[in-house]
């Protein structure tokens, strides 16, 4: 490859990668893609436009991407995680497991992979590992997805005031996530603290005011507190 065309693609990987970061999904896969034709060579443009088309729910030729990085690079963990955030968001939480404890036997200290297989553990009832796994994860330090995950192993042990603890200490070290607003919100009111709990569904509504889960936790409250109208009114949404 000349040097002017190895220039070409550094600087289209380059801008992609801000055009990604700055959530502009569409425009980075087109440079990720210009880029790999002129030297598919590069696991990390492969990924990168796995991560892009993946955003924009392109499943297909996000797999295809993810598969290409691979193949280049076998021990590429981000890519073994991202493909495991593919296989989820497609529901298919057994490839997605697999994929994820790949991306953590290859680096053990990856705490979004911790995170990640924690989280779908929980879901398959796998408490015990579940823990395991994420205090494993929390050593690298702390970390929202890792607090994340603690607070919805409480939560589903239903021990609520330490999922309240590590949902704060999920939204402590960042931006506030309206996911982890509304699992705060969830646990503050399978606790009786009402008040507190339709303060924080609330504020997770003003972040995404399409979160379906959020009606659905603040209709729930409503009904279960007797205020009938206003569950009413919050389905109706």
């Amino acid at each position: 490859m000349t040097e002017s065309k190895q220039e070409s693609v550094e600087s289209l990987f380059q801008r992609g990668t801000e055009l990604h970061a700055n959530g502009d999904f569409a425009a980075a896969a087109a440079l990720f893609r210009q880029a790999n034709k002129l030297d598919p060579r590069h696991p990390e443009i492969w990924g990168n436009l796995g991560a892009a088309t993946m955003a924009l729910e392109s499943y297909d030729e996000a797999e295809r991407a993810f598969a290409k990085a691979l193949k280049l690079n076998p021990d590429f963990a981000i890519v073994h995680n991202n493909l495991g955030n593919l296989f989820r968001a497609q529901g298919n939480v057994y490839k997605a497991e697999a994929s994820y404890r790949r991306a953590l036997k290859i680096d053990p200290r990856f705490a979004e992979a911790a995170a990640n297989l924690g989280m779908v553990l929980i879901r398959k009832g796998g408490f015990q590992e579940a823990g395991q796994i994420l205090e494993e994860g929390g050593k690298a330090g702390p970390n929202p997805g890792i607090y994340k995950g603690l607070g919805l192993l409480f939560e589903a042990l239903r021990e609520r005031e330490k999922a309240v603890e590590y949902f704060r200490k999920a939204l402590d070290l960042g931006p506030s996530d309206p996911e982890i607003l509304n699992n705060l919100g969830a646990s503050l009111h399978g606790l009786g603290r009402i008040d507190e709990a339709l303060d924080v569904l609330h504020q997770a509504l003003r972040q995404d005011p399409n979160c379906v889960e959020v009606y659905q936790n603040l209709g729930t409250l409503f009904l279960t507190e007797g205020r009938y109208d206003e569950a009413v009114a919050i389905f109706q949404q």
